[in-house]
């Protein structure tokens, strides 16, 4: 049975949708504070900014956790607008996507920020 190129894309997107809750909870907050930061003005950002400010735990699932946010079914949250060679060695040269945070991107980021800023003062005011 031979599929269309839309057909196999559609269908790697949903092995990939499957993948998804390999992201823990601690990667995905790690990678939206980090995004977050570097972003939120509308900067442009890739992995080469993230590996700088991010330990390697907290990167290593940034693959699955980018496809997440450009992901066709859903709202993009960032737009891959340019490529640039990686910092790291690893990678031989390769390329590295450029992204910066779509209108709706910087919405959510923006209540992300407000809900774990609301969550601190909580836990603060528990703790006193």
């Amino acid at each position: 049975m031979t599929i269309t190129s839309a057909e196999a894309r559609d269908l790697a997107n949903a092995a990939l949708a499957r993948l998804y809750g390999n992201v823990t909870q601690y990667d995905r907050l790690l990678l939206e504070q980090a995004i977050d930061s570097i972003a939120g003005d509308g900067s442009r950002f890739s992995m080469n900014e993230l590996r700088a400010v991010l330990p390697e735990i907290g990167y290593k699932a940034a693959g699955l956790f980018f496809h997440g946010l450009v992901a066709p079914h859903k709202v993009p949250l960032v737009e891959i607008v340019d490529e640039v060679t990686s910092v790291n060695k690893k990678a031989h040269g390769k390329t590295v996507k450029v992204y910066v945070l779509t209108p709706h991107g910087r919405v959510a980021f923006s209540k992300r920020r407000r809900e774990r800023a609301a969550l601190r003062d909580q836990n603060a005011r528990a703790a006193a």
